[in-house]
């Protein structure tokens, strides 16, 4: 490793490093990546949580990442958008894609945006790479479309599990409104969805309705988990009465296709619905 490129890692560290800070505040993710071969030479806090990494086990510089990329209709990107490969040959900060982290069908969902970071010498030193973790409201229903069909696929290819599930948020009193502070539809689902795994989805679908899948989660285990955020809805403060929360969950079935997940997992929300509510049915 020659001296010019020590004392570009730790100029670009040194550089970044209020900024890092600064999106830390912001809950926003921070890696500075070598522009040469996509190691991690700094993160911030909320970047080595994204990662699933604390400071204390790690030595630098890391591994590139594993991801996958993806635009907003849920579409593998090629490979002239990927936003590293943008900023390696232009020089220029990229528009805002998404990414799945981790190998495989597991890891989690954020939106990247990369920036260069430029040495003293006027070259392209290093690359930062923000990272929001995906919220609900981020996670659209053709996105999520594109995340179930990926499931599907892979547990046929594979012989794994997952369980599908469909929430429908109101008050006892009243329908939540989408512009109530703290109480709107999405807001509460951001609260429920830090209770989920990484690995789980959680996504608009439809008025006040909620699409949760949960790769290798066996039924009996993803209607716990579903139950859990029922009883962690119901602790919410709501101006309206309490805070309800009904849902139906399937597991997955060999011979089912997009089409077939969907309708169970409606079939069961609508007998929770139909049995008063405020609890979670199984199909």
């Amino acid at each position: 490793m020659s001296a010019p490129y020590n004392q570009a890692s730790l100029l670009h560290i040194h550089r970044v490093g209020d900024y890092c800070a600064l999106l830390d505040m912001l809950g926003v993710g921070a890696l500075l990546v070598d522009p040469a071969d996509g190691r991690l030479l700094h993160a911030n806090g909320t970047g080595l949580a994204i990662l699933g990494r604390s400071a204390a086990e790690l030595m630098w510089p890391l591994p590139a990442p594993e991801w996958a990329l993806f635009d907003a209709q849920g579409n593998p990107l090629p490979a002239e958008r990927n936003p590293l490969e943008i900023v390696r040959t232009t020089g220029q900060a990229t528009d805002e894609e998404f990414a799945r982290l981790g190998p495989g069908e597991m890891g989690r969902w954020v939106r990247i945006r990369a920036l260069p970071v430029q040495s003293h010498a006027g070259g392209l030193g290093g690359i930062l790479v923000g990272l929001v973790d995906m919220s609900v409201a981020d996670v659209s229903a053709l996105l999520a479309e594109r995340i179930l069909n990926g499931e599907i696929a892979r547990a046929r290819r594979y012989g794994g599990e997952f369980c599908l599930g469909l929430l429908r948020l109101e008050t006892s009193d009243s329908p939540l409104a989408a512009n109530d502070p703290g109480t709107a539809p999405d807001d509460v689902a951001r609260r429920l969805r830090a209770e989920l795994r990484g690995a789980d989805t959680m996504a608009s679908w439809g008025d006040n309705t909620f699409l949760v899948l949960m790769p290798e989660q066996a039924l009996q285990a993803g209607s716990g988990s579903l139950e859990r955020l029922r009883r962690s809805a119901a602790a919410l403060p709501a101006e309206n009465g309490a805070m309800v929360l009904t849902g139906g969950i399937t597991a997955f079935w060999p011979a089912d296709t997009r089409e077939t997940v969907l309708a169970r997992a409606g079939d069961a929300l609508e007998q929770a619905r139909q049995a008063g509510g405020n609890r979670i049915c199984a199909c």
